[in-house]
């Protein structure tokens, strides 16, 4: 007969199994696959949490730097640089979503190399993300980016991606006219709070490449209307078929393939 585990210890393992059912249910859930073409399924890379410092910088694709916000010592904004920059090329800077579980720097991964071939791009740790310290704070977010492109002399050419929460990020940060002065092309994907009241005047005209899943669950694809109502010049892409709210991460052939008929227009 097997040995009967203490009483004290049950609740523990109860607890415990109900937390990894949960996890995979969300996992299964956040990497269902497309149901288009079966050779275009992508699967999600191995989950990483947000706050663990021992994120290595992916292999040949940048480097780690950390960023200390002026006045506040107690705020330093982890990034991922790699590229090349030139007067000619393109600064992509990456804003990524809300998620604890899966949004960080790291995130962006799949699509370094890719971006390194139209220039040099930074990846963010917003502050309650990756390794960056310090509690969460959109205000401390885009003062730090603000930082970020002062003390790296970016002065013109920036497109900027930013997803889901981190356009609501993004539209705060557009509305200080200096930085949007700089800005060549914007690409948003699902974002959140981005609409004709958000949406600073000095980027209206600015060409924006707008990604939705057809099946999100998280922001409904149905507002891809108002959001490209804020804007003069959309080139939309739909991801037929995903019912996920990362399709950039389960189609990446198809991101890139977008991003770089957008970029040569």
């Amino acid at each position: 007969m097997g040995r009967k585990l203490p009483l004290s210890s049950s609740p523990a393992i109860a607890f415990g199994s109900v937390f990894l059912l949960l996890f995979v249910f969300y996992v299964i859930y956040e990497t269902k696959s497309w149901s288009g073409d079966p050779s275009s399924q992508q699967k999600l890379n191995s989950v990483k949490f947000a706050g663990d410092s021992k994120y290595a910088t992916p292999s040949g694709t940048g480097r780690s730097a950390m960023l200390t916000l002026k006045n506040d010592e107690s705020h330093s904004m982890r990034y991922i640089t790699g590229g090349t920059a030139g007067s000619t090329k393109r600064t992509f800077i990456l804003i990524h979503g809300g998620s604890k579980l899966q949004q960080n720097a790291e995130y962006w991964e799949p699509h370094f190399q890719f971006l390194s071939s139209f220039g040099q791009f930074y990846a963010v740790d917003c502050f309650g993300h990756g390794a960056s310290t310090g509690s969460p704070s959109s205000e401390k977010d885009v003062a730090a980016i603000k930082q970020l492109i002062s003390e790296q002399g970016i002065n013109d050419h920036i497109v900027f991606i930013a997803r889901s929460a981190g356009g609501a990020k993004l539209m705060r940060l557009l509305e200080d006219a200096d930085i949007a002065a700089k800005v060549d092309r914007l690409i948003l994907i699902a974002p959140a709070s981005v609409g004709p009241t958000t949406v600073p005047a000095a980027v209206k005209d600015k060409k924006v490449l707008l990604f939705w899943a057809e099946k999100d669950p998280v922001i409904s694809e149905q507002r891809a209307d108002l959001v490209a109502s804020s804007f003069d010049d959309v080139t939309r892409y739909t991801f037929e078929g995903i019912e996920a709210h990362i399709p950039e991460k389960l189609a990446p052939e198809h991101f890139h393939e977008q991003i770089s008929k957008f970029l040569s227009r």
